[in-house]
């Protein structure tokens, strides 16, 4: 768990924040927009004892060693926040912030086209600031709950020499990370979700020669 404060995000890989009134810095303090609350990755390796010279099947003929001897299993497990949403609004840097607005929950599916209340924040009158913090502190995008899963099969060639068959599923059940919704106060999208974030499920399968 973790927070990352400051009142300045021009240059960053993720969602930035720009400076809505230079001679009052003060205003600009808040969540950096890459602050993660929250991050868990769990990886782990398991070689099956099975194979010749293994704790099971150690004196295996070479046909069946080939079969049931050798594998390995792997898997990483990500599990992280969302980033807060920059808040921007039409003719303004930033929307008014109004109320705290109702908090939604549920499957990010069934609110697809209205994330978060959009009633909670409002326009500014022209030639005015908002009023609305550089990022929403109660307002993340959607978060990452992914597997990688792979099983790999080693094959002994030569005393030196031994081959090994990957077999890869990055995403491995498929499971979509949205991207942020619009986060414009005014506009059409705001509030919507349109796109996804991730890549969906990708297998690979591989042979690779260790010498």
């Amino acid at each position: 768990a973790g927070k990352n404060i400051n009142d300045c995000s021009q240059d960053a890989i993720g969602p930035t924040a720009g400076i809505q009134d230079p001679t009052n810095r003060k205003l600009d303090r808040a969540l950096d927009p890459q602050d993660v609350s929250q991050r868990l990755v769990l990886s782990g390796v398991w070689e099956v004892p099975a194979g010749r010279g293994k704790f099971f099947g150690a004196r295996w003929n070479r046909g069946v060693d080939a079969v049931f001897g050798g594998w390995q299993f792997n898997g990483i497990a990500s599990f992280q926040s969302g980033f807060p949403l920059v808040m921007g609004s039409i003719g303004a840097a930033r929307p008014n912030r109004a109320a705290t607005g109702e908090k939604y929950s549920g499957p990010v599916q069934e609110r697809l086209n209205r994330y978060f209340d959009i009633s909670a924040f409002t326009v500014p009158p022209a030639f005015t600031f908002g009023n609305s913090s550089r990022t929403a502190p109660d307002i993340r995008a959607h978060g990452i709950d992914n597997f990688d899963l792979s099983m790999f099969k080693h094959f002994p060639l030569t005393e030196r020499v031994r081959a090994q068959l990957r077999f890869e599923a990055f995403n491995a059940f498929n499971r979509v990370q949205f991207a942020a919704p619009g986060s414009s106060a005014g506009a059409a999208a705001f509030g919507v979700i349109s796109a996804q974030q991730n890549t969906p499920r990708q297998l690979q399968l591989a042979l690779k020669i260790v010498f």
